[in-house]
């Protein structure tokens, strides 16, 4: 089966992820981030009302675009990722000038937040990933590294392939092949074997939750 770029993208994370992420059930209809704008801007209950019939209108069409089997992932990846830039456009014409600059604000020290747990989390995970693995030292800095490039060329190829016309998966399973073969090369063979079944049971996992599963 042809591996969409949002399962390679994700799988990028696995060599260095082996931890279950604790998951955070998202907020019907996107109550609520609603509720966090209500009470983050002082919303009136004109704002209030029109904000939550967008959330419920692009619910409704998020959900009916995951529920088409006609659409590759691929193309329903693209295809939410404007469906949330619509969203936010039709939200933000409901603020006042002074909401909208103090909601900026806010998503984006919220966005800070989420970047250093996230630094921390990998960070975490990194060292598990050491200990699984009896890494050396020399290894793990090695791994390191080899994983921070492989993170910048996969972030690099996503934002061309973005606006590409013609969107090609094939480089994606190149980079990665790539970055198996660095890995490979850094550790012994028990090690390496180790993290193939380790990302291996991780795709697994992956492809287990509900709407992960490939076409």
């Amino acid at each position: 089966m042809k591996k969409s770029f949002v399962f390679v993208v994700v799988m990028m994370a696995s060599t260095i992820i082996f931890a279950q992420r604790p998951g955070h059930a998202p907020h019907k209809h996107g109550d609520g981030n609603l509720e966090k704008m209500k009470s983050e801007l002082s919303l009136d209950d004109k704002q209030y009302a029109t904000i939550k019939d967008i959330n419920q209108k692009y619910f409704t069409r998020s959900a009916e675009l995951r529920k088409d089997s006609m659409q590759t992932r691929e193309k329903k990846f693209v295809a939410l990722k404007t469906l949330r830039q619509e969203k936010d456009k039709e939200i933000k014409a409901v603020l006042t000038p002074e909401q909208k600059a103090k909601w900026d604000n806010y998503k984006a020290d919220q966005a800070a937040k989420h970047k250093e747990e996230r630094s921390k989390a990998m960070e975490k995970r990194s060292q598990k990933m050491k200990t699984a693995l009896s890494l050396s030292d020399d290894q793990f800095a090695k791994v390191q590294a080899e994983n921070k490039a492989f993170g910048e060329k996969m972030q690099a190829l996503r934002k061309s392939n973005e606006t590409s016309a013609n969107r090609d998966s094939s480089k994606f399973k190149a980079l990665m092949a790539e970055h198996d073969a660095n890995l490979k090369a850094i550790m012994t063979p028990e090690q390496y074997q180790k993290w193939l079944t380790m990302k291996a049971e991780k795709q697994k996992k992956h492809e287990g939750i509900p709407g992960n599963h490939k076409k």
